[in-house]
């Protein structure tokens, strides 16, 4: 069986930004659990949004995908968010943070500009939003479990830990 839980987020999203901080304090304590990194959108274009994340949630991706340090592009593209009040669709910014994360800065540029994670965030929207049905993110998965977010509330972190305690038995 996976030791494999699967983490639903959106950078423009405040629940995110403070559960994923969370999530890393209680990481260490599961380092047989791996995550599997899955951001989406919680505002999919062509919904309004002040800004959208799909761009940022194509490099989360990439940088999950060729084993650079996600934890540090997911929390720097927070920060920047958040912090700093930078337009995390901006294809240089995304450039530079994916590089500080470990990538080539040239391939994120080239990454954005062919769109080519754009069918992974989508796929990560409808398997969060249609597929699973969760109501707002961040939420985690394992197997046929789920502790999410919902009714304006963030998942309580206990809730997280109960799954990665089920996670890291199997």
């Amino acid at each position: 069986m996976s030791k494999k839980i699967k983490v639903f987020y959106d950078y423009t999203c405040p629940y995110c930004y403070k559960g994923l901080r969370e999530l890393q304090d209680i990481l260490p304590d599961y380092k047989n659990v791996e995550i599997d990194w899955s951001p989406c959108e919680a505002h999919p274009r062509p919904e309004p949004a002040g800004v959208h994340s799909d761009l940022a949630a194509q490099v989360g991706f990439y940088i999950a995908e060729n084993g650079f340090d996600i934890k540090k592009y997911n929390n720097l593209v927070f920060e920047a968010h958040f912090e700093n009040q930078k337009r995390i669709d901006d294809v240089d910014l995304l450039a530079d943070l994916g590089q500080e994360a470990g990538a080539k800065r040239e391939d994120i540029i080239a990454l954005l500009n062919e769109n080519r994670n754009a069918k992974k965030v989508e796929d990560s929207n409808t398997e969060v939003w249609q597929t699973l049905e969760i109501q707002a993110v961040p939420s985690y998965t394992y197997d046929d479990k789920i502790a999410a977010s919902g009714g304006g509330l963030l998942v309580p972190i206990g809730k997280v830990v109960e799954l990665f305690k089920i996670a890291s038995k199997a």
